[in-house]
């Protein structure tokens, strides 16, 4: 019984191998169907791609000048509106207030400086006066003195001597009386209300932005992008009320890295696509930043985009391609082709039914092709399609 069973499995092993090189051997000699390109010479440009996202060209957050209620909202986000065009309006009571309270005091300061001016240039002229009768009474008083001193000649009468001291004592009397009038003002007093005016002033003005910053207008023409409050509630100056953006023109905006960096230049064109909007926008690099974000490590380059339909919208995935090496008379194959290998890379070309592995140099990629540098001429033929299935011993049916 063991002997049968033995010999039964061994009919089935051999009969498995036999099978098994049987297929081995049709599969081997099965032609496998390729495509084929020809090689080719053309001037090819070295691309690079770079992804970001359209930014406006102008951002500008509105913010309440101190907490307040806000009265009234005109506008809804997608809302266009020109400069000036008023936004909101918040509640003005407090600041009216102030600027009535304040103008009241700029014009009590300003009549208390005009008074004290008057004053200070009487006291001014009253000094002036008062001078002058000091020295009317000091000379009143030498001719008294010299009068006394010739009494008693016969030129010099008592009567003369008397009149005399009569001109001082009327003098005396004058300057005390001028003396009493003299306004106390001085400049001081001048300068110190000044200040006090001007302050107030400034404080006044400080009032005013307030009182005009309840009233929040457009400063540009543009569209609302942002609505951060609603009618009756408080808005604060920590959180814009509302942000107005300008579309037009758009920004692509790109972090890129260091080597992509050294690869730009100013004034390079760049052909820009956005994720949702059809067709492709023509710009151009105006600036290049000298300096990487101290936090990123990148490069932000920003390309001005027109876009005057508005299409494009602020966030929307760009795509930016630039030409940045431009090679003439480039041998050139489709990136289809090569067979990527740990140490080399190769291509397969067709030799009649067979096929021949070839080592290849690469170089600049554009699109779907790709530069060879060494082991490829110019009118060669390369397999595209079906490469993957092949190896040195394989036969080849090209499709036609």
């Amino acid at each position: 019984m063991k002997k049968t069973i033995l010999l039964a499995g061994m009919l089935v092993f051999a009969s498995a191998c036999t099978t098994q090189e049987i297929t081995n051997e049709e599969t081997a000699n099965e032609a496998i169907p390729v495509e084929t390109t020809a090689v080719k010479q053309m001037n090819l440009t070295d691309e690079l791609e770079l992804t970001g996202q359209a930014t406006p060209g102008v951002t500008i957050p509105l913010v309440a000048p101190s907490p307040l209620e806000v009265n009234e909202i005109n506008v809804t986000v997608g809302s266009t509106v020109e400069k000036g065009d008023l936004l909101v309006a918040l509640d003005d009571t407090t600041a009216r207030e102030n600027v009535a309270q304040l103008t009241n005091a700029v014009n009590e300061l300003q009549n208390a400086v005009d008074q004290a001016k008057e004053l200070s240039q009487q006291a001014e002229k009253s000094a002036q006066e008062l001078k002058d009768l000091q020295t009317d009474l000091n000379a009143s008083l030498e001719r008294s003195k010299q009068l006394l001193n010739e009494l008693d000649s016969e030129e010099v009468t008592a009567a003369d001597v008397l009149k005399e001291s009569l001109e001082v004592t009327i003098k005396q009397a004058q300057l005390s009386q001028a003396a009493a009038q003299v306004p106390s003002m001085s400049a001081g007093n001048v300068t110190q209300l000044e200040t006090q005016l001007s302050e107030t002033k400034a404080s006044l003005n400080q009032a005013r932005d307030v009182l005009n910053a309840t009233t929040i207008e457009s400063p540009i023409n543009g569209v609302v992008s942002q609505i951060n409050t609603e009618e009756n509630a408080t808005a604060v100056p920590s959180t814009p009320i509302a942000v107005i953006v300008n579309l037009t023109p758009i920004h692509a905006a790109f972090q890129v890295n260091s080597f992509q960096i050294s690869q730009l230049e100013k004034e390079q064109e760049v052909n820009v696509t956005f994720d949702g909007v059809e067709g492709s926008f023509e710009g151009k690099l105006t600036a290049i930043p000298p300096t990487a974000n101290e936090q990123t490590g990148s490069f932000l380059v920003e390309i001005p985009i027109e876009n005057k339909d508005g299409k494009i919208k602020g966030g929307m995935k760009a795509t930016a391609t630039v030409n940045t090496n431009k090679i003439e008379n480039a041998i050139v194959i489709p990136k289809e082709s090569v067979i990527y290998g740990d140490k080399e890379n190769y291509v397969y070309v067709p030799e009649g039914t067979k096929v021949k592995k070839v080592e290849v140099e690469l170089g600049a990629e554009s699109g779907e092709n790709i530069q060879i540098t060494s082991g490829l001429s110019k009118g060669d033929t390369v397999i595209t399609q079906g490469k993957d299935r092949l190896n040195d011993a394989s036969e080849i049916q090209v499709k036609k």
